[in-house]
């Protein structure tokens, strides 16, 4: 049987385990280091759409101005940096791009 071990204090913990007994910090697999090729497309896709969103309302200033930092949140996600509600994807759907939306609501990787 595979050893598992704690990443945030290096302990060892049970291969079952989804929380480290030692430091309780969650033992979920980091979500960047698990892509398959298909989350790795369905990421690059929600890229390019969020980048077509805010290409096609650049005329607007005030759409820019909250689409721009939606973006940066949505790659810091995309790259396992941070968590993403639900409500922010319905907005991301709403107000940036509709394809990038329903992509980010369909990823299974949360």
């Amino acid at each position: 049987m595979d050893k598992k071990f704690c990443s945030h204090c290096g302990k060892e913990v049970n291969p079952d385990a989804v929380v480290c007994v030692n430091c309780g910090c969650s033992l979920k697999p980091n979500r960047s280091a698990s892509g398959s090729d298909s989350s790795d497309g369905m990421k690059v896709a929600i890229k390019i759409f969020m980048i077509l969103g805010i290409v096609s309302v650049a005329w607007f200033i005030i759409p820019l101005i909250w689409c721009i930092p939606m973006y940066i949140k949505v790659n810091k996600y995309l790259e396992g940096e941070v968590e993403l509600s639900t409500g922010y994807k319905v907005c991301v759907l709403l107000f940036c791009s509709m394809i990038a939306g329903i992509l980010l609501l369909v990823d299974n990787n949360d």
